[in-house]
């Protein structure tokens, strides 16, 4: 047979008559087939007659779909796992910088353990943001020393900034840097709106450990493998997690001790 048959015809089950166990049964080979699709059938019943085991699709972060013909170094800005544009422009929301500040804060904030950026990354996304007319940069002269850019937001950088921020606390991703990222700017809303989009949030991720959960059941773990299963479960331990994390951040809004994540300016110089 063709090397491009499926993978179930390929079963190589003997002739009852005693032919070589290698020899292709062309009656009995089809069964490994046609259980596989009762199987396949059966799953997407299952699936279609509860909807509520998928959980809805997460939202469109604005900046990556505004940006995302827009290429940095080796990947792309509108790579979830990859994007550094949202925490740039948090930091230049909070002040004017130039490329050397903004290394200086990654640096103090210990980003590189978690989401590590390149020092050239910098260089290239302020660039991009700067082209996409989020930031604007001005040149200033200091000394004797070469003139230097320092960036500012701009009203459409604002405005991205905030969607974005907003999009990101509003959706659960198991890239959990894009809600971490996030998390560090929650100081650009007042009290009360961290809240409420804390409040939010827990509740989609409520919603998807929930349709996450009822996946779960004898009849689903009869059908798939105990790797399979154990997976799924550890899917819900990571929603658990952010549940918790998103907790413990609430509760410091609570107490109005919502204060800011950004090293000011003295402590980096200290």
């Amino acid at each position: 047979m063709p090397s491009t048959m499926p993978f179930c015809l390929k079963a190589t089950i003997p002739f009852s008559n005693g032919k070589s166990s290698k020899a292709i049964n062309p009656i009995a080979a089809p069964i490994p087939c046609i259980f596989e699709a009762v199987v396949t059938m059966s799953l997407l019943s299952f699936t279609l007659k509860n909807p509520e085991i998928s959980p809805a699709p997460t939202a469109k972060i604005p900046i990556e779909r505004s940006m995302k013909t827009a290429r940095t170094g080796n990947f792309a800005l509108n790579d979830k796992k990859y994007t550094p544009a949202t925490m740039l422009l948090g930091l230049i929301y909070e002040k004017p910088l130039n490329a050397y500040e903004i290394i200086k804060h990654l640096n103090y904030m210990n980003v590189k353990w978690w989401f590590n950026i390149a020092d050239s990354t910098v260089y290239s996304t302020l660039k991009t943001l700067e082209k996409k007319e989020y930031i604007i940069g001005t040149a200033e002269k200091v000394g004797n020393m070469p003139d230097r850019t320092v960036y500012n937001l701009s009203e459409k950088g604002k405005d991205e900034f905030i969607s974005t921020l907003k999009a990101s606390i509003l959706q659960f991703n198991y890239d959990t840097n894009i809600f971490s990222i996030a998390a560090f700017f929650l100081n650009t809303f007042t009290s009360e709106e961290q809240q409420k989009l804390l409040q939010e949030r827990l509740t989609v991720l409520q919603k998807y450990r929930t349709g996450i959960e009822k996946q779960v059941n004898p009849l689903w773990e009869n059908e798939v493998s105990a790797t399979h299963s154990a997976n799924v479960k550890r899917m819900i331990d990571l929603v658990d997690a952010e549940i918790t994390g998103t907790n413990r951040l609430l509760d410091s809004c609570s107490k109005n001790d919502c204060g800011t994540h950004i090293p000011q300016a003295e402590q980096l110089q200290a």
